[in-house]
């Protein structure tokens, strides 16, 4: 579980049956902080569910693939809002982002200056 996303972990452990977090977290690599959510929220609710009908219920297929895009996204932006506020305390590790964060900055720049 230490390599998964802090979210990830967080929802994983709310799951009182042993076989379901070890399913979920073999899966939750591949899945976003709302599949996790949702699948979480469902086994909580049915415990006898598969893991499978849990994350189904997450995933609609009639949903196009770039809102699926836009909820990674979504995701993303709030692991890197987590690890910022980490940065703010730590000049050393902020010191090591900061060429990476700049990169960032100029490409949401140049997007933004685009739209």
């Amino acid at each position: 579980m230490r390599n998964l996303p802090t979210d990830h972990a967080v929802l994983i452990s709310r799951l009182p049956d042993r076989v379901q977090q070890e399913e979920l977290i073999a899966r939750a690599p591949e899945l976003t902080q709302r599949q996790v959510r949702v699948a979480v929220e469902r086994l909580r609710m049915e415990p006898q569910l598969r893991l499978e009908a849990a994350l189904a219920s997450g995933r609609p297929s009639e949903k196009p693939a770039f809102d699926d895009r836009l909820i990674v996204l979504g995701d993303l932006c709030h692991q890197l809002m987590r690890l910022l506020l980490i940065l703010r305390d730590d000049a050393e590790r902020r010191r090591k982002a900061t060429p990476a964060l700049a990169d960032l900055r100029r490409a949401l720049d140049e997007m933004l200056e685009a739209a």
